[in-house]
């Protein structure tokens, strides 16, 4: 038989029903196994779910009563009315921070509150001791543990140290630390300056770099080789409000203006 279709056959014929077993029989990564696949009407009560990543999974009409799973991983899974309250708001995980081009648009993000505390745990250690290891200052981690906003290079450095010492630590220790980043775990946020901060969605994130974008080509018709000294710098989602008939997007902005007014 080729070895493509064991596994196949191994699920086949195993009698394990719960969606872990099932995902270590395949020996493919259990945390990412049912990333985008159709679950809908599944009877899921009261199985064990942790350590499972359900982004783009179709989970509509299952039945989840009592099961088990991490913060997060049902964030970016598709649900229906009934099963919202299941998403807690967090939309981005930690490589999404770290892949933050943070020169190129002001953002700040908000950590879920707990999580710094679960992960110390988890690593024996305490708030100097990590603080020191990210290189970050002990005030500005105690903000990120509550849940209070900090600035998106914060986040970063908080992110990158919890990465980094998790590879120091026992496999399955540290496998767990990472997978709790990988969960949806982060919001990002918009505004300040005496204005509120304002939440915005992985969309409306992408709508902002694509005005930035269409504000740097804007400005090389409009000046010529005189626009150089200006495209280059940090935008503020603010000043990109200026360059929004750019772009058909009424409702985002809609939404923006009533929210920082």
């Amino acid at each position: 038989m080729h070895d493509k279709y064991a596994s196949v056959v191994k699920i086949l014929h195993s009698e394990a029903s719960d969606l872990m077993s099932l995902a270590i029989l395949s020996g493919r990564d259990p945390f990412r196994f049912y990333n985008g696949a159709d679950l809908t009407s599944l009877d899921l009560t009261n199985q064990n779910l942790t350590g499972l990543n359900f982004d783009g999974a179709d989970l509509r009409f299952a039945h989840l009563e009592g099961a088990s799973f991490d913060k997060g991983s049902l964030n970016r899974s598709v649900l229906d009315a009934a099963q919202l309250h299941l998403k807690d708001g967090f939309e981005f995980n930690y490589q999404d921070v770290l892949q933050f081009p943070g020169k190129e648009i002001l953002m700040f993000c908000m950590i879920r509150s707990s999580l710094i505390d679960e992960i110390l745990i988890d690593f024996g250690i305490n708030y100097s001791v990590f603080a020191e290891f990210s290189k970050i200052s002990t005030g500005a981690l105690r903000k990120a543990r509550v849940g209070k906003v900090i600035a998106i290079e914060t986040a970063q450095l908080i992110f990158n140290g919890v990465f980094r010492f998790s590879k120091t630590l026992d496999s399955k220790i540290g496998m767990k630390c990472i997978n709790s980043i990988e969960q949806p775990c982060a919001k990002m946020l918009v505004g300040g300056n005496n204005k509120p901060f304002v939440e915005i969605s992985a969309e409306d994130v992408h709508r902002l770099f694509e005005i930035r974008r269409r504000r740097i080509a804007h400005m090389k018709r409009e000046r010529g080789t005189n626009a150089s000294p200006y495209v280059d710098y940090r935008d503020t989602a603010e000043y990109l409000m200026f360059y929004k008939h750019l772009v058909d997007d009424i409702d985002f902005w809609t939404k923006f203006d009533e929210e920082s007014a």
